[in-house]
């Protein structure tokens, strides 16, 4: 673990986060929570969406009201979310422009990637090509304009998700996103508002 690690965990800390019931790994959905105004519905997409109970950045939100469109490419865990999310959108395919190579068995719910030196790493050598769909045409097909936040894990592949979306057009208020490969937004008016270690939480600077 780095510095910017624990200063950012020592910021959750501070902040009172660590003390609140959370479904999500490391408090994303409180802070999230807070970042929004603590509204009690709104609207989220959720990239990489993995598990509609276990380490889920929207379960909170869900309870509360709120609704959205939960994102997973794994044919498990997108049939988990079928069952258990039955008020949401649900997709099944992974966010980008153009194919890629999915590392990863059918069957597998967690440790699946479009990144192959992660794939490599995690022993995984099972492989098949999947068309992505691009973030805007997501937007698009579902009407919308606009949500309250937007939250993106998928393993490092972070920045073609970002690059798929006409953000001119279609943006989130709130993006909780993996990592701290941010700077694509920066032009379309986003700044980052906190850090909590392993995520970069971003705001729309007319928000």
């Amino acid at each position: 673990m780095n510095l910017k690690y624990y200063l950012g965990r020592i910021l959750v800390r501070l902040f009172g986060f660590k003390n609140k019931f959370s479904y999500s790994q490391l408090n994303e959905d409180n802070v999230i929570d807070w970042l929004t105004g603590y509204k009690e519905k709104g609207t989220y997409i959720d990239i990489g969406a993995y598990h509609p109970d276990k380490i889920s950045n929207t379960k909170l939100f869900y309870e509360r009201g709120w609704r959205g469109i939960n994102i997973e490419p794994s044919p498990i865990g997108y049939k988990l979310f079928c069952e258990k999310r039955l008020e949401d959108i649900n997709l099944n395919c992974a966010v980008g422009e153009g194919e890629v190579e999915y590392f990863g068995d059918e069957n597998e719910s967690s440790g699946a990637t479009c990144v192959k030196e992660l794939a490599a790493a995690r022993g995984i050598t099972k492989s098949r090509k999947i068309k992505l769909k691009p973030l805007r045409e997501i937007f698009a097909e579902n009407n919308l304009r606009t949500v309250d936040f937007m939250t993106i894990d998928v393993e490092n592949f972070e920045e073609a998700v970002l690059k798929s979306n006409d953000w001119s057009r279609y943006q989130a208020a709130v993006i909780c996103l993996e990592g701290g490969n941010y700077k694509f937004l920066k032009q379309f008016g986003y700044r980052l508002v906190f850090w909590d270690g392993n995520n970069s939480y971003l705001k729309l600077k007319t928000v």
